[in-house]
Formats: structure tokens, sequence, C-alpha cells
């Protein structure tokens, strides 16, 4: 009988949730030790757990999830310049078919903190990705989200107005933004003698 990989077998294992608090706590640990420089690539790595472990069905697990994600807050308000955040990661768990709520929320907090410090092409890339989150989300994020649309559209009209402009770019730029603002235009809101 062949053995299981080393990855699969891990990803069996059933953790308690003490065992969770002590490897949150680890993490938090660190991350305290982490360069700047390295934690863009540690943090893609291990947020979409830590997101995920923000359960209120298990409040001691949620407090030390939220002690690493406000570890990240901190470290990446004082080091804005040197510190950059996994942004299209935050916005994959983001998005992610069942995230929960709690995992939306501080993806947009992290993801406040992370755009600043992307360069044109960084938020090139991220723009599609958030325009194609629009409707995937609440009101209040739409209007976060929307946020940080605006923020990009300068870079994105940049590339753009670019001599050498693709047909792919334009799909890619464009269509997710012009689809977006179909669904709000055709949306209709209810009566007041609908809504019961």
């Amino acid at each position: 009988m062949a053995e299981q990989p080393a990855a699969q077998a891990s990803a069996d294992v059933v953790r308690t949730p003490a065992q969770e608090v002590f490897e949150l706590n680890k993490l938090t640990f660190r991350l305290a030790k982490t360069k700047d420089a390295q934690m863009e690539q540690i943090l893609g790595a291990v947020l979409p757990t830590v997101l995920e472990c923000i359960d209120p069905s298990k409040p001691a697990v949620q407090k030390a999830a939220v002690g690493v994600i406000s570890h990240v807050m901190k470290r990446a308000k004082s080091s804005q310049k040197t510190l950059k955040l996994p942004c299209k990661v935050l916005l994959d768990a983001m998005n992610k078919p069942g995230a929960s709520a709690f995992t939306k929320n501080f993806a947009v907090m992290l993801l406040d903190l992370g755009l600043p410090g992307l360069d044109a092409a960084g938020l090139q890339s991220l723009f599609p990705s958030i325009v194609t989150g629009l409707t995937r989300h609440t009101v209040v994020l739409q209007e976060k989200l929307l946020r940080m649309t605006l923020q990009c559209l300068p870079h994105v009209n940049a590339r753009l107005c670019a001599e050498q402009i693709t047909e792919q770019d334009k799909k890619e730029l464009l269509s997710p933004l012009f689809d977006h603002v179909k669904i709000c235009l055709l949306y209709t809101s209810p009566s007041p003698r609908d809504r019961g």
C-alpha cells in the first residue's frame, strides 16, 4: 500500500480548537519576527486560512485569528512603504463562494491598507477582480469596492490610452465594469407595496 503524501496526510488531520489557537499564536510570533520584505509571500500563503478561522462558533479560535489579523494590520499601518500585502489573495478569499461575512469584512480592511502600496501594474491587475466582485457582496462592501475601483481607474485609464491597446486589454479591463454598470442601471427598487 502506497504512503499518502505529507500534504494530503496533514490535510486529513482534524485539529482541536486548542491546537488551532496554539498554531495561530505561534503564527503571530513568527510574523512578529519576519522582515517586511518577506511578509507578502508568507501572508499570501497563510491569510486565507487565518480568515477562515474567524468563526463565531469557536470563540477562542476566532480571538486568536483576529489577533493574527490585528498584528498584520498594525504592521501594515506602521510600515506602509516597505510592507506589501497580498491583495490578490485577499480579493480571492473575499470573492470565494461561501466566504463568511467575517472573512469578507477583514479582507476589505486589509485591502484598504494594501492598495496604497501597489504600483500601477498591481492596481491594473486587481481591477477586474475588484469589479467582478462587486455583485457578490452587500451594499456596504460594494461601496468600499467601488472606492477601490476608483483608486485603480487612473492606472487603468493610462493603460487604455496607450497607443498599442489590444482587444484583450479592453475585454479584461472594461467588460467587468460595464457589466456592473448594466446591473446597477437595470436594478429597480421594490415599491413599498411589494416590500410587505
